[in-house]
C-alpha cells in the first residue's frame, strides 16, 4: 500500500505549472538533492512536531472527565444520559484515574493514551481555547484563528488576521529549518495544506491511502524519464524540477507495506493510524521533516453522542490507539526525544447534554502534549471548573490561551525560541505552561 506524497503532481505538466506543483523553485533549486538508498538508525536530530487537529470541538468533559470532587457531582447532574461514570457498573465503562490529574481521569477506551501519561510522556492541559474577549462558537472563526495564530476580539474593528500560518512562521523562524539532507519538510494528511501552513511553499500531500503509487498510473516510469529529460539542465528550474523528481525516487524507494515500527508496535486499521505510521517511517528515514499535520473529524456530536460505542466512543478509540502507536514505534526506534504531538480542537462542549443526546458548542478544552521531552504525567493549567455559575454560556471558560501551549511545544520542547515571530500580536505575552521544564 503507497501513499500519495507529491507537491500536487499532475500529468498535465507545464515548465511553470510543475514547479507550482512541486514547491517554491528558489526554496528547492537550492538544495540540489540527489539520494542514496535511505537506512534507519538513529535519530538525525531533525526536532519534528506534529499537530493533530480535532475537528468538530472535541467532547472534552467526556474525553477527560471530572471523576471526584464537586465537579463530577456538577457533571453527573448535567450528564445523566450521556456519561462516562467513575461509578459505571460496568468497569469497563469506568473513566482510567490520572495520577496527578486533577480529578481526572481518561475516558476507558484511552488506555494506551493514560500509559503514556503515567509513563511520563504526555501533559494534559486543561481549560484551553480562545482568550476572554475572543469567545467564539463558530466552528470556522475560531478553527481559521488557531491555525493563524491570532484570536480577534469580539466586535472590534480594525482587525486581521496574519497572511500566513502559525506553523508556516514556526518553520520560517525555526533553527536548522530546512535540514541540509531535506527531501520535503511538510506533510499534510489531506488534499490540500490547512491554513496552519498557509503561505509554506514546500508540503506534501498524503491524501489517497491506496490508490497511489509513484511508479503506476499518472506517474509511471515514462513520464518520469520524459520530465528528467525535459529538467535536465543546471538553471534554477532545471534543478528545482530534478529535487522534486528525486524525492519522487525517494519515496518509490521505501517499502512501505513491509514497515517495521518499533518496539513490535502494531497500528490500528483506521486513517489516523495509517497516517502516523506513514508519518513515523517518514521521520525515521531521516529527510528533514520538520512539520506533520493529521486531520481527523466527526466530534461535532450534537445529536446520538453515543460515549460507548459507535460515534464518540469509536473515534475516542481510534484517536486513542493511533497516537499510541505512533509514541511508541518512535520510543522504540530512538526517536521520541526529536518529537512532540500536539492534539487540539477549536472548541469543547457545552456542560449539560442536550435534548437529542448530543452536545452543544462549548469554548474550554484541554490539550494533550506527547513526546520524549514532555514533562508529563501531570495535568496543568488553571481551571474555574463546571459549577453552574462558572460556566459561561454553559461552557467551561478558557483559563490558558492556546498560544501558550503552541509557543511552548515550539521553545522548550523544539528548540525555537522566537514565539513572538510565531505569533506577532502585541497584545500577546507569552507565558510558558510548564509541561517543557
Amino acid at each position: 500500500m503507497k501513499k500519495r506524497i507529491l507537491r500536487h503532481l499532475n500529468p498535465k505538466f507545464s515548465r511553470r505549472r510543475f514547479l507550482q506543483m512541486s514547491g517554491a523553485a528558489a526554496g528547492t533549486a537550492a538544495l540540489g538533492l540527489s539520494f542514496a538508498q535511505p537506512t534507519f538508525g538513529g535519530s538525525a536530530g531533525q526536532k519534528v512536531l506534529v499537530y493533530v487537529f480535532l475537528r468538530g470541538g472535541i467532547d472534552g468533559l467526556s474525553l477527560l472527565p471530572p471523576i471526584a470532587g464537586a465537579d463530577y457531582g456538577f457533571y453527573v447532574d448535567a450528564r445523566d444520559r450521556t456519561l462516562v461514570d467513575i461509578n459505571d457498573s460496568d468497569v469497563a465503562n469506568r473513566p482510567i484515574p490520572l495520577v496527578n490529574g486533577q480529578d481526572l481521569g481518561f475516558h476507558p477506551y484511552c488506555q494506551g493514551l493514560a500509559d503514556i501519561y503515567h509513563d511520563g510522556g504526555l501533559a494534559v492541559v486543561q481549560a484551553a481555547g480562545h482568550p476572554p474577549n475572543t469567545f467564539t462558537r463558530s466552528h470556522f472563526d475560531a478553527q481559521e484563528q488557531i491555525e493563524l495564530g491570532q484570536p480577534l476580539v469580539v466586535g472590534g474593528s480594525g482587525q486581521s488576521l496574519p497572511a500566513s500560518g502559525w506553523l508556516t512562521r514556526y518553520l520560517q523562524t525555526a533553527p536548522g529549518v530546512p535540514s541540509a539532507n531535506a527531501v520535503f519538510t511538510a506533510m499534510v494528511s489531506n488534499s490540500t495544506p490547512p491554513a496552519s501552513l498557509g503561505g509554506w511553499p514546500d508540503v506534501a500531500t498524503l491524501d489517497s491511502p491506496d490508490s497511489f503509487s509513484p511508479n503506476s498510473g499518472h506517474f509511471g516510469d515514462t513520464h518520469r524519464a520524459v520530465l528528467g529529460s525535459l529538467y535536465s539542465g543546471t538553471g534554477e528550474l532545471d534543478v528545482a524540477a530534478g529535487a522534486a523528481l528525486d524525492a519522487v525516487d525517494l519515496i518509490n524507494s521505501l517499502d512501505l507495506d513491509n514497515y517495521e515500527p518499533g518496539g513490535g508496535v502494531e497500528y490500528p486499521d483506521s486513517g489516523e493510524g495509517r497516517d502516523l505510521r506513514l508519518i513515523a517511517q517518514l521521520i525515521r528515514q531521516n529527510i528533514g521533516i520538520a512539520t506533520a499535520t493529521i486531520d481527523t473529524g466527526g466530534w461535532d456530536t450534537h445529536n446520538n453522542q453515543n460515549v460507548f460505542g459507535g460515534g464518540f466512543g469509536s473515534n475516542v478509540e481510534d484517536l486513542s490507539e493511533a497516537l499510541t502507536a505512533f509514541y511508541r514505534d518512535l520510543e522504540g526506534a530512538g526517536y521520541i526525544d526529536d518529537v512532540a504531538v500536539v492534539v487540539q480542537s477549536e472548541f469543547g462542549r457545552q456542560v449539560k447534554e442536550n435534548a437529542n443526546f448530543g452536545t452543544d458548542h462549548g469554548l474550554g478544552n484541554p490539550m494533550l502534549v506527547l513526546g520524549g521531552g514532555v514533562s508529563g504525567g501531570q495535568v496543568y493549567g488553571q481551571t474555574d471548573g463546571i459549577a453552574p455559575s462558572a460556566r459561561v454560556g454553559d461552557s467551561l471558560v478558557p483559563k490558558t490561551d492556546f498560544r501558550n501551549v503552541l509557543g511552548e511545544v515550539a521553545s522548550g520542547l523544539l528548540g525555537n525560541p522566537n514565539v513572538d515571530d510565531i505569533f506577532a500580536d502585541t497584545s500577546f505575552t507569552y507565558q510558558p505552561v510548564g509541561f517543557s521544564a
